[in-house]
């Protein structure tokens, strides 16, 4: 976890979760516990386990960008000429 200032107290065990602040995320869903704490300079370094058990994962989402998603309000979308397909494993 970035950008947490060494006088801010953490917890090992403490609960992480979404803020929402970013407008990407949803605020209250979770992302993990702190597992590690360690003294840094300017921030401390934070180890987080995630939430989720990874090796079970069947989907990513990778972000590509530090900027917000802009959704397009479209009222009727046209029709694809290539509609998707599922993926094959």
């Amino acid at each position: 976890m970035k950008y947490v200032p060494n006088d801010d107290t953490v917890n090992l065990g403490e609960r992480v979760i979404t803020s929402g602040m970013d407008r990407i995320f949803p605020r209250d869903l979770p992302v993990g516990t702190v597992a590690e704490i360690k003294s840094g300079n300017p921030f401390k370094q934070i180890r987080i386990r995630p939430a989720a058990n990874l090796e079970r994962l069947e989907e990513v989402l990778v972000l590509l960008s530090l900027r917000p998603l802009e959704m397009k309000n479209e009222q009727n979308p046209p029709a694809a000429a290539n509609p998707p397909t599922a993926a094959k494993r």
